[in-house]
């Protein structure tokens, strides 16, 4: 079979033009730039109406060029000249021409007259796609050469000899760091390492070179490294990894190495997670020193590998597990691994909550049957209201066994939403436990509904201050209102226009200002808003007709967190200015030269102590 695009060619022209009169304009035109015919090109131009039509529709010239830069079609932009258009070239369109390796194509822009624009992506993309011919374009054409000083890197990884070749012997400025060989060696290049061996030039590498050949498998890199002659430098991710993905040959090339072996307990762990019992089995009988913890089992389990739990149950080896294996199987909805576990014969925790928050049933009543001690706490009810869970809920209630429930229920059932667990909790029959959190948390979250089913709910309606507060803080109009309707006694504190300031919220600010309720705020409204950039906001309290308030914090924590346009807004206000030396100190210690420099130029008294310097980030 041919390739796609050859395939696409092979198509009639009938049924071309029945696929493309289903498309878009602009995606109709992409299309057919697909096809080398002109065409098929001007044949959908009449179809889907003039060019002009086409770009009124949402598609662009700069879209046209660059596919068709894109896929070496100079006939299409023959056609664009032909026909009078005024073309621009789009960065991209030389860009994505090199990657292509489209000579042609970037010959057609030089030659037409027009103002070329191309990043350094053009002679990247042209290495990393090994297109030397474009790079020797590129170097005769006698337009500026852009290009990353990396790019020997990126020709390192992809395996581009010629290209690192080509880099070597054009006179242009280049560099390269340990990346190089290390990803010459990541990706099994031998031929790419003998290169660099051969270059001349500097050598770089770090651990990572045989550390990540071990890791892809590359046992040839790894003869090479040892047979190079060049310092060898491992680290325990070489046989940790090797482990990770079962490669054992790579295990048995690192024993047979004469090279010091490093190793952790990751190497054992991570061969129990992925299932690897051939890895178990090298180590076990390696007569290396066997590392491993907790985790091998519990991974295992998570992950569903009997198998793996049943090698270790027949190994001989201490076995190590920890709460989470069955925590893990039981919040994974993994009945068999539980299975496992309780004909295993070995002592084991259990995860009643982890199910319960998880809506497991069936494994709520696989612990029901197991005939083991069962172990839950008021947690269980609690996870299965803040999820939702009414069906987990009824689970417990009818389940005979004792029910432990908190407060907590409730309230996170108000805090997410869940109107249908609240409704149940009030028809269980059982006690109902809940504090102020339950509406504040609703009102935090912005749910009405939650608030309307408490005011109607018939119960004790318990809140605080932070429901009006944390509704401020959000940016919940609708909850501020339903407040003010709700004839419900209001509470709230300086926090709720302070918090709303500091959030950018002028919405909040503007339903408070209009309320008609006291309006109760802190110098912490106009310096917050400064410290997180917030100048409408800080626009807004200029012209309330309140009044201002405000201290060196202001242009303080603006200077510490780079707000020029903060800083700007308070020069011009027309206000006292207030700041302190940890205006420039801050701005020291983070970095922020930019404002460093407006303090400078600002005409302000400048303000700084021996912190500026010796704080410096």
């Amino acid at each position: 079979m041919g390739s796609p695009s050859t395939r696409l060619q092979d198509l009639p022209i009938e049924l071309v033009m029945k696929i493309q009169s289903f498309l878009p304009e602009h995606d109709c035109i992409s299309f057919l730039l697909c096809f080398h015919s002109v065409e098929l090109f001007n044949e959908a131009c009449k179809i889907k109406s003039d060019y002009n039509k086409i770009c009124s529709a949402g598609a662009t010239s700069d879209s046209f060029l660059t596919s068709a830069s894109r896929f070496g079609r100079t006939n299409v932009l023959d056609w664009f000249v032909k026909r009078g258009f005024e073309l621009k070239c789009p960065e991209d369109a030389i860009n994505w021409a090199c990657n292509n390796g489209h000579v042609d194509v970037l010959e057609w822009w030089k030659k037409s007259g027009l103002e070329l624009k191309w990043s350094e992506d053009a002679m990247d993309l042209a290495s990393e796609n090994d297109h030397v011919d474009v790079l020797d374009w590129w170097k005769k054409s006698g337009l500026e050469l852009k290009w990353n000083k990396d790019v020997m890197i990126y020709a390192s990884g992809y395996g581009h000899l010629n290209v690192l070749e080509w880099w070597k012997n054009s006179g242009l400025e280049v560099q390269w760091s340990e990346d190089a060989m290390d990803l010459a060696s990541e990706y099994g290049h031998v031929k790419v390492l003998e290169w660099w061996k051969k270059s001349g030039l500097e050598l770089k590498w770090n651990n990572w070179a045989m550390d990540k050949a071990s890791k892809n498998d590359h046992v040839n890199v790894l003869e090479w490294w040892q047979n190079s002659g060049l310092q060898l430098k491992w680290s325990i991710r070489a046989m940790d990894w090797a482990s990770w993905n079962g490669h054992l040959n790579v295990l048995e090339w690192w024993k047979n190495s004469g090279l010091e072996l490093k190793w952790c307990e990751f190497a054992m762990n991570w061969a129990s997670q992925n299932g690897h019992l051939n890895v178990l089995e090298w180590w076990k009988n390696s007569g290396v020193e066997l590392k491993w913890s907790e985790d091998a089992m519990d991974w295992a389990g998570r992950d569903v590998h009997i198998d793996v739990l049943d090698w270790w149950k027949k190994s001989g080896l201490e076995l190590k597990w920890s709460e989470d294996a069955m925590d893990l199987a039981s919040e994974n909805d993994h009945v068999d691994v539980l299975d496992w576990w309780k004909k295993s014969g070995l002592e084991f925790k259990d995860a009643m909550n982890w199910a319960s928050e998880y809506g497991h049933l069936n494994v709520l009543e696989w612990w029901k049957n197991s005939r083991l001690e069962l172990k839950w706490t008021y947690l269980a009810m609690g996870y299965a209201s803040s999820n939702g869970h009414v069906n987990v809920l009824e689970w417990w209630k009818n389940s005979r066994l004792e029910l432990k429930w908190s407060e907590n229920a409730m309230n996170s059932a108000s805090e997410y939403g869940h109107v249908k667990v609240l409704e149940w909790w009030k028809k269980s029959g059982l006690e109902l436990k809940w504090s102020e959190d339950a509406m504040d948390l609703a009102s935090e979250y912005g749910h009405l509904n939650v608030l309307e089913w408490w005011k109607n709910s018939g119960l004790e309606l318990k809140w605080s201050e932070n429901a009006m507060n944390s509704a401020s803080e959000y940016g919940h109009v609708k909850v501020l209102e339903w407040w003010k309707k709700s004839g419900l006694e209001l509470k709230w504190s300086e926090d709720a226009m302070d918090l709303a300031s500091e959030y950018g919220h002028l919405n909040v600010l503007e339903w408070w200002k209009n309320s008609g309720l006291e309006l109760k705020w802190s110098e912490n409204a106009m310096n917050s808003a400064s410290e997180y950039g917030h100048v409408k906001v800080l626009e807004w309290w200029k012209k309330s007709g309140l009044e201002l308030k405000w201290s060196e914090d202001a242009m303080d924590l603006a200077s510490e967190y780079g707000h020029l346009n903060v800083l700007e807004w308070w020069k011009n206000s027309g206000l006292e200015l207030k700041w302190s030396e940890n205006a420039m100190n801050s701005a020291s210690e983070y970095g922020h030269v930019k404002v460093l420099e407006w303090w400078k130029k600002s005409g302000l008294e400048l303000k700084w102590s021996d912190d500026a310097i010796y704080e410096q980030r």
